[in-house]
């Protein structure tokens, strides 16, 4: 093998030290991009379980108004039943029925439209109005009782940086708000 050769084959690798800088710039950089990237998810976890709601929002009115029968979204950790108790959360799950019989409570034979199961731990949903702590009734002609605007708050964890809120109005009409103020409620 001529000097050439053997000068080519020496200078083909990296050295010890070369290497080591470069897995060292690579911890540096991954720190620093490690907290934006956290924030990131938080903020698509909010966002996901604000679409999930709104969904659910629309699907119960479009229900309400498609066969002349009131239609009501509850909270319900089991998926089957609503529930009235304050210490079930809207985070817990919700579902949509349809009240046949229009008495506002959830009766054998009367069809389930629509299933959420709980939102992740670190979401909360809060609906902010008592009226409207365990269930929301959209009337057939697609408006919600009574003049109060509902308001559910969708944060992550208790920061308020994030959070957004689906207002129900009078109509019926659920629109998002992607900067509700105040607090996030517990």
């Amino acid at each position: 093998m001529n000097h050439h050769n053997r000068q080519l084959l020496r200078q083909a690798g990296f050295t010890l030290v070369e290497l080591l800088i470069v897995l060292a710039l690579i911890g540096v950089v991954a720190s620093l991009a490690y907290p934006s990237f956290q924030e990131t998810i938080r903020l698509n976890r909010v966002q996901s379980q604000t679409t999930r709601l709104l969904s659910t929002l629309m699907i119960a009115r479009s229900e309400a108004a498609k066969t002349n029968r009131p239609t009501i979204i509850c909270k319900s950790p089991n998926g089957s039943t609503c529930s009235t108790d304050a210490s079930v959360k809207w985070d817990g799950g919700w579902l949509v029925f349809r009240d046949d019989d229009g008495d506002g409570v959830q009766d054998a034979g009367e069809p389930v439209i629509r299933v959420e199961n709980a939102v992740p731990e670190t979401v909360t949903v809060r609906a902010t109005e008592a009226a409207f702590a365990n269930s929301l009734t959209y009337a057939p002609d697609g408006t919600i009782n009574g003049l109060i605007t509902q308001i559910f708050k969708i944060c992550s964890g208790d920061s308020i940086r994030g959070a957004r809120a689906i207002a129900v109005d009078a109509t019926g009409r659920p629109r998002v708000n992607d900067n509700p103020g105040g607090s996030c409620p517990e």
